[in-house]
């Protein structure tokens, strides 16, 4: 947030507002999270999304001010200063300590985004089945992992996302492809699918031309050949290209990864 923060400041805005939760028991942004009873500081002792420290796990109901703090946030982006036309929420069904809040707050995220720019879109990403938060009063549609990334990648290459696994039975598997595509979609309201976000590729899974080679992760390496040549070696442009096929034609919006275009 540095390009916006007006020139005039002198000092950051941590100094302005005081030392982190982190840093000290007397910050204010201490309830934003959850510390383990009597262990402080600098131990390690905050709760984290799915353990990984460079992750803080907000403490929504621990926090009122939290909470109208991000709903604020979420209108203000939408507004004239900023003008962005959405959100794309990360690991949105993660969110709070418990399903009865989760659902509650991005009903009320939703209202305070609506009421900022009543087009924009909230896209969430979640893995597994999504129609509980898409029943018109939070999320309007969800980065398409069921019913598009995940059928299309191991009908056409056969592994799975990270290129951890090869599934032999699903690759090149015309009916099981066709069921899971069915299935999948059914679950979706048809107009969450119709602009779900189609993607091959994306920041946190391999490239999807990588994919085309069948080679799982841990066969990449070789003591004469480079990472970035082994990268290369038995890619697929032709699967590539039929995967693209389906993007443009399957239900969804489809979204371009950069780099892909190439």
């Amino acid at each position: 947030y540095q390009a916006v923060v007006p020139s005039t400041w002198n000092s950051s805005p941590r100094d302005e507002q005081g030392p982190g939760a982190y840093e000290s028991k007397d910050s204010p942004f201490v309830s934003y999270y959850s510390f383990a009873k009597d262990a402080w500081p600098r131990n390690e002792s905050y709760e984290a999304w799915s353990g990984f420290k460079t992750l803080p796990k907000l403490n929504f109901e621990g926090s009122a001010e939290l909470e109208t703090k991000v709903l604020d946030l979420g209108a203000k982006w939408l507004g004239p200063e900023f003008g962005a036309d959405g959100w794309r929420l990360d690991v949105a069904a993660d969110l709070g300590h418990s399903p009865k809040y989760n659902h509650g707050f991005w009903k009320l995220f939703r209202s305070s985004v609506k009421a900022a720019k009543p087009d924009a879109v909230i896209l969430a990403e979640v893995y597994g089945d999504s129609s509980s938060w898409l029943g018109g009063d939070e999320w309007d549609t969800v980065m398409n992992y069921d019913a598009f990334f995940e059928p299309v990648g191991f009908y056409l290459t056969g592994l799975e996302k990270h290129s951890y696994y090869y599934r032999e039975g699903l690759h090149s598997n015309t009916r099981v492809f066709s069921e899971s595509l069915l299935e999948t979609m059914a679950k979706l309201p048809y107009a969450s699918l119709e602009c779900a976000m189609n993607e091959l590729s994306n920041h946190d899974h391999s490239r999807f031309l990588t994919r085309t080679s069948g080679y799982v992760d841990d066969k990449r390496s070789s003591a004469d050949v480079s990472p970035q040549e082994m990268a290369e070696v038995g890619i697929n442009k032709g699967i590539l290209k039929e995967a693209t096929l389906l993007q443009m034609t399957l239900p969804g919006a489809p979204t371009i990864y950069y780099g892909d275009e190439a």
